[in-house]
């Protein structure tokens, strides 16, 4: 089996975001993404995205 992720770069361009099934919204720069917790499936793209990948 496969799935398919993916990323989009994005820009609030009005509005606030509303969360629908997390338990918190932050928006934060790559650099810090290490500091959060995430479920073990996203270790590694979190990784990379944290590394500038």
């Amino acid at each position: 089996n496969k799935i398919g992720l993916s990323f989009f770069a994005a820009q609030i361009t009005g509005g606030v975001p509303q969360k629908s099934v997390h338990q918190e919204i932050l928006w934060v720069p790559p650099a810090e993404l290490l500091q959060y917790q995430f479920c073990p499936a996203d270790t590694e793209i979190v990784g990379r995205l944290a590394q500038g990948e």
